[in-house]
């Protein structure tokens, strides 16, 4: 999954853009955070994904940073 992740980040990576949203779920999600955040094999499958978060990932010249948020719904 991080081998079909990777060529896609390098692409967004390599855009002009600053801010960039990626909607995803599941092992995809993974391997694009795993990716993103540098994680060994280890922590990549370790990494639990709950379905009511949202990461926001900082790249910049030190080393990524993740913030998670959790999304409540209103009935």
């Amino acid at each position: 999954m991080i081998a079909r992740a990777r060529p896609f980040l390098e692409e967004l990576l390599a855009h002009p853009a600053r801010r960039v949203a990626i909607v995803s779920h599941g092992m995809i999600g993974k391997a694009m955070l795993s990716t993103l955040l540098g994680l060994d094999e280890a922590r990549t499958l370790s990494f639990h994904q709950p379905n009511d978060r949202v990461f926001r990932v900082t790249l910049g010249d030190g080393a990524p940073t993740m913030n998670e948020f959790v999304v409540r719904h209103i009935a």
